[in-house]
């Protein structure tokens, strides 16, 4: 309400008169208060700037001066006329005196600093209300009501984008802000006036330092808020108990029927299984307390300019997107889809409206959720290129594609440029695919045949390829992800890239030969597509010349060693082992053979599983199980060939917790795997039984008379593969992993006992471990075995568990193994082709919306 209002008109002492049009007058009338805003009517004349200075009645004394008013006000530009003044930042239901000054075109004080009384609104009995709403904050005021006087109310911002993602991963607004008390304290017990702004989302410790997470990074309420972006506040009721997730007591009970509402959007009361009728519900009409889910949308950016996108330099695989940027813009935020993408985007992510698009690709969370990129553009730069390849690996013709793009302009994104080109198709490919061809081959000149490789010729014919891919693996595993109904074309294209000068090699008359490491009297698969500058490639499923075949060699028979220990061996032995952590040695039987044996001909039984199971007929099953036993006599005699006896047991890797599976507990046989069930086995063929049966090691009679248990990841069959999950193998273990070697043995001289050491490295010693193999080439153990193994001949019936409270949990990363005169290309994992490392920095949360725009540009950024 206007309390006073003052207006003046300047005059002279001097004896010239003045025109009277010339006169400077100010005046100043009060028009309305809102809960942080007072907007006074201004009526000015031949006056250049204007000052205000707001102070609370109950602190205001005697008028300041011009000077300071200037000096600790706010200024602005003023023009002749009619204006309004906002008088902003100030506390709801309080009095105010608001002081007004300005000068004049002489660069002088208008004569006379005026006044003007006003009280800012209060907040009455709204449950809430939004107030002074900027670009990057807001304020609310919550008035405190819950149900209960016992309970509080929790809150939390976060924007539109964000929510809708957290949403589709089926976390409710109950689930989103129950965080951990003893860190976020975000909940209230009374009346509050929240600030929402970049500098108050910082959680900060008795001394006001930042609360950082075990990695250092700032521990934050909320994300920083960008210009015209579309905010729910959550407000809900809580009371106290324990917390689903674990985090103990607090207040982490929300006051809402949560099986009720699982059961309205069909996810049976199970987080996770919610379905996609979710979208139809409303979470307020399950809550039982208080709740709020407010909308606040920040203050709009200005308009920059303009932005054009142009599609001339376009191809057909790819090309690129040129811009015509307008003055000042120092940053170009750019989201890029295909159609498919699209409607899930605007439906799921945007709420229906692509208006919400631009804000969305500024914001904190854009290069997470939409793959959002961000550039820096130097100052005066007016033109960008920008190459689709950097967003897609394949293009396939006919697919619209969707572009936006927000320019920025300083550090507060107040003035933004926003441009869309929508639809749009790449041009058709006109250029016939390259043609390839991929022959295995002997091992070239100045090479010699090895059991542990195998070499290809690959070439393009056509001479054409600009690009190339290429996938390599076991027939075996090959042959499964073609049968799980993946194609020859999905292998290779999440393959292997070729480099630049091995394209110039494929294009050659001579064509590339490359190798690949291999174990021994296996079988490889290497599958090539050769793409044009078109970005056409072969197809590998029609075209069955881009796909070679390559059987190694068998590892040739060693000189015939004559030991008694061939015979003296034979038998049941104990073996028992020390291991980290362990009260006692744990005990597992093995038993050393001198090769495999099966029955002459199969019971009917398992004739008539295998025709009640599979689409064998008797005939056929009858037939293989004689390709298994010639498979049998070969392994026989490779395995005397080495001078080898097989061992058969090696429980030695106990799982951690009693209800986890123990997959080296007893052992399987090639005939145990033949005649197991498919749910227990189901291997490719005969010739997998005897490569995935176990768990099996070996003892190696030398020439010398010694004894070993050699190791080795890469040329040996792994311990055991038939059982789902579990590739195990024998290596030796210390502070990381040796892969490939030979444990020494010793024997007593009654036979009676065996004792597998450790191999000396380096003057480290490496004891024998079971390990199961990780993503990305890492061993894990549960037990670690910390010294050797001792077996005692003979088997009392029992085995020893270990005892170790938790078990023991290791994971080698470093691993130690033998390099290749030429190295081999890389072997492709079919199942899992790629993988990304996700780059994590930690942006400060002081930093200015600049610096986190340039932390984008550098491809810099963290989801909170």
């Amino acid at each position: 309400m206007l309390l006073a209002g003052v207006g003046l008109t300047g005059c002279t002492d001097d004896k010239t008169e003045p025109d009277p049009g010339t006169w400077p007058s100010l005046e100043v009338k009060f028009l309305e208060a809102q809960y942080s805003t007072v907007k006074l009517e201004v009526t000015a004349a031949n006056l250049t700037e204007i000052a205000y200075l707001a102070t609370p009645k109950a602190d205001a004394k005697e008028t300041p001066t011009a000077t300071i008013v200037f000096a600790t006000g706010v200024k602005s530009a003023i023009a002749d006329g009619v204006s309004s003044l906002t008088v902003s930042k100030l506390d709801p239901d309080t009095e105010y005196v608001i002081y007004v000054a300005a000068t004049t075109a002489n660069e002088e004080f208008f004569e006379k600093v005026l006044e003007v009384e006003a009280k800012t609104a209060s907040f009455g009995d709204n449950a809430y209300d939004v107030f002074d709403v900027d670009y990057m904050s807001f304020s609310m005021n919550v008035k405190f009501q819950p149900t209960d006087p016992e309970n509080v109310i929790k809150y939390l911002l976060m924007d539109m984008l964000t929510y809708n993602y957290q949403s589709m991963m089926n976390y409710t607004d109950a689930d989103m802000m129950n965080l951990f008390d003893d860190i976020y304290h975000n909940y209230i017990t009374e009346n509050t006036v929240f600030v929402f702004n970049e500098e108050n989302s910082i959680i900060r410790d008795e001394n006001g330092e930042p609360v950082t997470d075990e990695d250092g990074s700032m521990i934050t309420l909320w994300n920083p808020m960008v210009p015209g972006q579309l905010n729910y506040v959550l407000l809900g009721e809580f009371a106290s108990g324990e917390h689903p997730w674990g985090f103990g007591q607090g207040y982490y009970l929300p006051l809402w029927d949560q099986d009720a509402y699982y059961e309205a959007v069909g996810g049976g009361g199970i987080l996770g299984e919610a379905s996609s009728r979710a979208d139809d519900v409303e979470q307020g009409d399950f809550w039982t307390g208080y709740y709020q889910k407010i909308e606040v949308t920040n203050k709009k950016p200005e308009k920059l300019g303009e932005i054009k996108i142009n599609t001339d330099k376009l191809r057909p695989n790819g090309g690129l997107l040129t811009f015509e940027l307008c003055e000042g813009v120092s940053y170009l935020c750019l989201g890029i889809f295909e159609e498919y993408d699209m409607e899930a985007i605007k439906t799921s992510m945007l709420k229906g409206d692509l208006s919400n698009m631009q804000w969305a690709l500024t914001s904190y969370n854009a290069p997470y959720i939409l793959n959002v990129q961000t550039y820096e553009i130097a100052k005066g730069q007016t033109d960008f290129s920008f190459n689709l390849t950097e967003y897609f690996t394949k293009f396939t013709p006919g697919t619209k594609y969707y572009v936006y793009a927000v320019g920025i302009n300083d550090n507060t994104g107040s003035k933004q440029a926003f441009a869309k080109l929508e639809g749009f198709t790449l041009p058709e490919p006109t250029k016939p695919a390259p043609e390839v061809t991929v022959t295995g081959i002997d091992a070239p000149e100045g090479h010699e045949e090895s059991p542990y490789e195998v070499w290809f010729n690959i070439k393009c014919t056509t001479g054409d390829a600009v690009t190339a891919k290429y996938a390599a693996n076991y027939e075996r595993e090959w042959e499964v992800e073609l049968n799980a109904g993946k194609t020859n074309t999905d292998l290779i294209e999440n393959g292997n890239a070729f480099t630049p000068d091995e394209i110039e090699k494929i294009n050659s008359a001579e064509g590339y030969n490359v190798m690949f490491s291999t174990r021994p009297d296996a079988n490889t698969y290497l599958g090539v597509i050769a793409y044009n500058d078109e970005g056409t490639g072969n197809d590998p499923d029609e075209d069955g010349s881009a796909i070679g075949k390559k059987r190694s060699m068998p590892v040739p028979d060693k000189e015939p060693v004559d030991s008694k220990y061939f015979e003296s061996l034979l038998g049941e032995w104990t073996l028992s082992a020390e291991y980290e952590g362990g009260e006692a040695p744990m005990t597992c039987k093995v038993e050393i053979v001198s090769g495999l044996t099966c029955p002459e001909s199969l019971s009917q039984e398992v004739i008539d599983y295998y025709l009640n199971n599979t689409n064998y007929s008797k005939e056929q099953v009858e037939k293989l199980y004689e390709g298994f036993k010639k498979q049998l006599k070969l392994y026989n005699e490779r395995l005397r060939g080495q001078n080898r006896l097989l061992c058969l047991g090696l429980d030695i890797d106990r799982p951690k917790y009693e209800y986890s599976t123990n997959y080296l507990a007893g052992w399987k046989t090639p005939y145990d795997l033949f005649i197991a069930t498919t749910k227990e086995y189901n291997g490719y063929d005969t010739e997998s039984m005897f490569f995935d049966f176990g768990p099996k090691w070996y003892l190696e009679m030398k020439s010398d008379g010694s004894v070993v248990a050699p190791f080795d990841v890469t040329n040996l069959p792994p311990l055991t593969l038939w059982n789902k999950g579990a590739e195990y193998y024998f290596i030796g273990i210390s502070k990381m992993a040796i892969t490939q070697g030979e444990f020494p043995v010793t024997i007593s001289s009654d036979n009676s006992t065996i004792t597998v050491g450790g191999y000396e490295y380096q003057g480290d010693t490496y004891y024998p471990n079971a390990a199961k193999i990780m993503y990305g080439g890492q061993y894990s153990t549960d037990t670690r075995v910390c010294g050797a193994l001792t077996l005692t001949k003979g088997w009392n019936g029992e085995s020893v568990k270990s005892v170790v409270k938790g078990g023991k949990s290791v994971t080698t990363n470093d691993v130690l193994g033998a390099e290749r005169a030429v190295r081999p290309l890389s072997r492709t994992s079919v199942s899992d082709a790629k993988s990304y490392e996700p780059l994590k920095v930690t942006p400060l949360a002081e930093k200015s919306l600049r610096e986190r725009w340039k932390q984008r540009a550098a491809g810099k950024y963290i989801r909170r």
